[in-house]
């Protein structure tokens, strides 16, 4: 095992919910302490995309970083380069 998701309904309710914010938190700790990566799915906002950052997930996934992507546009999504506030 090498990585750690975190699952959508507690990334999405995180805005909300003190205690998923909670379980979220937890969960990156021990991702950390257990040194894998630990991964945030279902950031579809750039509210969510902004707060994921900042408590330290190393990976984003959702509609806000990409939506499913053909062979050709996951090539050119890849050379882009790093996703970042505001756009590449």
């Amino acid at each position: 095992m090498d990585e750690l998701k975190v699952d959508q309904q507690f990334v999405r309710r995180s805005r909300e919910s003190d205690n998923d914010l909670a379980i979220v938190r937890t969960i990156i700790e021990l991702a950390q302490r257990l040194h894998l990566v630990c991964v945030a799915e279902g950031v579809e906002t750039e509210e969510l995309y902004a707060d994921m950052v900042g408590l330290g997930f190393d990976l984003l996934q959702g509609y806000f970083v990409a939506k499913p992507l053909g062979e050709e546009e996951l090539i050119q999504f890849v050379r882009a380069g790093p996703l970042t506030l505001g756009g590449r």
